[in-house]
């Protein structure tokens, strides 16, 4: 896409190509938007998807060694990554919807570097506990899961209080994460 100079496309028409329409990545792949933020606010929605979350590991806390991939493990990380990403955006939109709109630059790369450190340190947490055992086993996997469990349970009642009073503003639109 080349133009003239002072021609910058936005990125609504970047992402044209992806299902048409102007569509960008971001609606593509967040199944869940600003809007039940914005009206319910970010201590409910974040509660909820991290009751979600944890309800999705709850039954990976007790795999079995015949444990069916499609009616145990498929729903349940479904179930807890749709939690999840109920809270990535209610992290964001909460960050960039609390602030003065010349501050969203700073704002939106501690949300990135938060949730990039966050994740990083989660996966070397649970994959330590998964390989305790001696061989990778169902019990390991069982002790990371239920760790996993655990902290979104305890993390859900935990937002009510952490997060900031308040509705954050809509963007609008959707809003970028990587």
């Amino acid at each position: 896409m080349r133009g003239g100079p002072g021609d910058h496309p936005d990125a609504a028409a970047s992402g044209g190509g992806l299902g048409g329409g102007g569509v960008t990545a971001e609606e593509h792949l967040h199944p869940v938007d600003d809007e039940p933020v914005a009206q319910l606010g970010p201590r409910v929605c974040a509660a909820g998807g991290l009751a979600v979350a944890a309800l999705g590991c709850l039954p990976l806390a007790f795999l079995r060694p015949d444990s069916g991939p499609w009616t145990t493990l498929l729903p349940s990380l479904a179930t807890a990554a749709f939690g999840l990403g109920a809270v990535f955006v209610t992290a964001t939109t909460t960050a960039l919807g609390l602030i003065d709109p010349h501050e969203a630059g700073l704002a939106s790369g501690i949300v990135n570097t938060f949730h990039e450190l966050g994740g990083s340190i989660g996966v070397a947490i649970v994959s330590t506990l998964a390989l305790t055992a001696t061989a990778p086993t169902p019990a390991g996997l069982t002790t990371a899961y239920t760790v996993c469990a655990l902290t979104a349970a305890v993390a859900a009642p935990a937002s009510l209080l952490l997060i900031p009073r308040g509705r954050a503003r809509s963007t609008g639109g959707p809003h970028g994460m990587h």
